[in-house]
């Protein structure tokens, strides 16, 4: 009896194992190897931001997405003069200026600053400017009303546009952030459970979609887009009900927030073409 008891516990044992190792090839997926870039290609959008003056408010996802830059105008040998907000006044020559843009979790700040910044930049004014919030604005413990937000950034545009009304605006979607690592989470997408990370991407999304239909067919850095598209071209998602919603793919992360080099480089390459983008129609 002890002795079938034990084969039985076993065959469920080995059963369980062998279902989440299958959970877990299903997430990894096949042909996830990054796929290599021509840098060539991005020459000409570099050569246009190039000779433009840009705000870029941000926060730490930001520092990839420069980093990620940095790399491929060095790559692309299309010298790009990037330098913290402070050195924008003191010069009349073209380049990237940024700033770590208010406080996380306060995203209403960030908008007010956003404005401030733009409105009182000197005697050289921007060519183009982007605001992108963090995911952190999005958050239990940050704001919790994804509408609310896109309402308020867009009254701020509109603002801005008034006064600005030469200024390239570029939009960004919120970044995501990826499924907790281990092999709890497997488990709890079996099962139907929902991660920590759940309800945070949920707010995430809904910013993502409302601020996509706000400004449709205007500038986008669409980088919860490309932070949920694995190289494969597969989305990055978790279903809750009949939604799917996306997150940070593992594979651009090294701790579930940030961007490691693979998904500075995608995040870059999409950062410089939406600018380019706006800096060549109108904005």
């Amino acid at each position: 009896m002890d002795r079938h008891i034990s084969e039985l516990n076993g065959r469920a044992y080995r059963g369980l194992c062998g279902l989440l190792a299958a959970v877990a090839l299903a997430a990894c997926g096949p042909g996830e190897m990054p796929v290599p870039v021509n840098v060539a290609d991005y020459k000409e959008d570099l050569d246009t931001i190039a000779r433009a003056r840009i705000l870029f408010g941000h926060q730490s996802v930001g520092r990839n997405v420069l980093k990620g830059l940095a790399e491929l105008s060095r790559e692309a040998g299309v010298p790009l003069q990037i330098a913290g907000f402070e050195t924008a006044n003191t010069t009349d020559m073209p380049g990237l200026f940024h700033v770590d843009i208010g406080k996380n979790r306060e995203p209403m700040g960030k908008i007010n600053e956003y404005s401030r910044l733009l409105q009182s930049s000197g005697r050289v004014p921007y060519d183009a400017a982007i605001l992108k919030f963090c995911y952190e604005d999005l958050s239990d413990a940050g704001m919790r009303d994804p509408v609310a937000l896109v309402d308020a950034y867009a009254k701020g545009v509109a603002v801005i546009r008034q006064s600005l009304p030469k200024l390239h605006m570029v939009h960004a979607t919120v970044p995501l952030r990826s499924d907790p690592s281990g092999w709890k989470t497997p488990i709890k997408r079996l099962i139907g459970r929902a991660t920590e990370e759940d309800a945070g991407n949920q707010m995430r999304a809904a910013f993502n979609i409302e601020l996509r239909k706000r400004f449709a067919g205007q500038p986008l850095f669409d980088i919860a887009e490309i932070e949920s598209t694995l190289p494969s071209n597969r989305l990055s998602t978790f279903m809750l009900g009949n939604e799917s919603i996306p997150t940070l793919a593992a594979v651009y992360t090294n701790d579930g927030g940030h961007l490691n080099a693979l998904g500075q480089q995608k995040a870059a390459m999409a950062f410089v073409r939406a600018l380019a983008s706006a800096l060549r129609s109108g904005g």
